[in-house]
């Protein structure tokens, strides 16, 4: 896949020209993974990562080994968020074979600072980012299983949802584990209360693995 075919697609870039473009992509460096590969990458602050093809999440294990993924990236997304004080360890777990794109913070910033239409759509980006970092935090803090499995649907809805008429089809391919990993729960409880959504006509799943929700009824519980 050409990088700046690549670029185009990114709402980031949207304003540069192909001779920006291609001048970014020199600066780019790619690294491929392959189907359930499991990568630890060096600690790097100075970086963002922007997902080129695939599925990537990137997942966080405590010193206790409690994992817990910190986001889904698909194409178009982008991240950074390495803490090299933290004892965590970070690491990218490829749901399927995928592509990356590592850039230097700074070669970023000096690009984005002579388009300050980029510039407004980065910051926007980062709020956004940050935005949903927080709710995630408060997901995390909820107590009640149940609501919190409904408030992490409804998150992911959000972002990677589309409407199909009455309901929301999450385009992520989540298993109970992954579930279990975002909201800090057990599996076994993730399913237990998976079970019960399905049961009440609130969850339910396509044949190619896609949750769907059914909006009017979990809004009315």
């Amino acid at each position: 896949m050409n990088k700046v075919w690549y670029l185009k697609r990114i709402n980031l870039f949207r304003d540069f020209s192909n001779e920006e473009l291609e001048k970014i992509s020199a600066s780019l460096m790619e690294e491929r993974y392959s189907k359930g590969q499991i990568v630890t990458p060096t600690i790097d602050q100075d970086s963002i990562y922007l997902v080129k093809e695939g599925d990537v999440q990137i997942k966080m294990s405590s010193e206790s080994g409690k994992e817990t993924i910190v986001c889904n990236l698909v194409p178009g997304h982008i991240c950074g968020v390495f803490n090299a004080k933290s004892t965590n360890r970070f690491y990218f777990y490829a749901k399927e074979k995928s592509q990356i794109c590592v850039i230097k913070k700074e070669d970023l910033l000096n690009l984005l600072a002579k388009r300050p239409k980029a510039l407004r759509r980065f910051l926007k980006e980062l709020f956004k980012m940050i935005e949903e970092k927080e709710e995630q935090i408060t997901i995390l803090s909820e107590s009640n299983p149940e609501e919190k499995v409904k408030s992490l649907f409804y998150f992911l809805a959000r972002k990677f949802g589309i409407e199909r008429e009455d309901n929301l089809v999450i385009r992520n391919r989540l298993t109970h584990r992954d579930i279990a990993e975002m909201s800090g729960l057990t599996r076994e409880t993730v399913t237990r209360t998976i079970t019960s959504f399905k049961d009440n006509g609130l969850l339910s799943q396509t044949k190619e693995g896609f949750w769907v929700l059914n909006s009017p009824v979990l809004e009315n519980n």
